[in-house]
């Protein structure tokens, strides 16, 4: 019957039934994906992570004005994998509720045990991080070029 309706319709209309059927497709697709095997997830999932952020790459990559022809630079690789990372938890969480789970069943839960894991984590990095630099340092292997400490306090 929406074909039909689709097929006679013009303009707008036609935009938005055609809406309605895409929806009620990817609706019907995500309701067999709870059944389906975790190969076919994990594709879903890097598909809807595509498909989700080719448009935010493309509109900075606009913004930038990038030259085609030429590679990216670091610069414009930043950006763009900032915003490929900041939309995963999205991702995920849509995952989770495809799946009728809670963020709890992947071990995510806000607790105060949580946040001290994250801060542990976060320690542990910058004395492992500062580790590697001082043992460089020591060796010989790094050396601190002083004309560039303003910029780094600017930052």
């Amino acid at each position: 019957m929406l074909s039909q309706i689709s097929k006679q319709s013009l303009g707008f209309g036609t935009v938005v039934i055609n809406m309605v059927m895409f929806n009620i497709q990817v609706n019907q697709w995500a309701s067999l994906l709870p059944t389906q095997n975790s190969l076919l997830k994990v594709l879903a999932f890097f598909v809807a992570w595509t498909i989700i952020w080719m448009p935010i790459a493309m509109t900075i990559l606009w913004i930038e004005k990038k030259e085609w022809q030429q590679p990216l630079t670091t610069e414009q690789k930043l950006p763009l994998l900032a915003s490929l990372y900041l939309i995963a938890p999205l991702i995920v969480w849509g995952a989770a509720k495809i799946e009728s789970l809670s963020l709890a069943d992947y071990g995510l839960e806000c607790s105060g045990k949580l946040l001290i894991s994250l801060l542990l984590g976060i320690a542990l990095s910058l004395i492992s991080l500062g580790t590697v630099f001082w043992g460089e340092w020591q060796l010989g292997w790094l050396s601190w070029k002083t004309q560039n400490i303003s910029k780094l306090v600017s930052i």
